[in-house]
């Protein structure tokens, strides 16, 4: 997946099939990370046009897959800040309750394997 940043960091685009693949935001894109199979992306989508659950996965072809939710036992999420891959598994930090969260993701189940506090 060749990933292309455009607009100042409000614009994120790669190729599908032989067609462009555009996701355009008002605000900055606050990160991404590519899936490891390349079946997709995760993407951190600004918080001021999307709200708090801003981390959601799109597969190549542009369409959503999952908006990672913030379970409602863990408290109120503010939003998702980071996002990669560690020893092979996704990784998104959430802040929760003014706490940092790591949500280790199953990207091909569309759920978390763990949750753990970081801080």
């Amino acid at each position: 997946m060749n990933i292309k940043i455009g607009s100042g960091g409000k614009e994120i685009s790669w190729d599908y099939g032989g067609k462009k693949v555009k996701k355009s935001y008002s605000d900055v894109l606050m990160g991404y990370e590519i899936l490891p199979d390349d079946s997709g992306i995760v993407l951190l989508e600004p918080v001021t046009q999307v709200g708090a659950e801003n981390a959601v996965i799109y597969n190549t072809d542009g369409t959503q897959r999952w908006r990672l939710p913030f379970p409602p036992d863990i408290g109120t999420g503010l939003l998702f800040d980071q996002v990669g891959m560690s020893a092979g598994e996704l990784i998104v930090i959430g802040i929760v309750n003014g706490r940092d969260i790591k949500f280790l993701v199953d990207y091909t189940k569309l759920e978390y394997q763990n949750i753990i506090l970081t801080r």
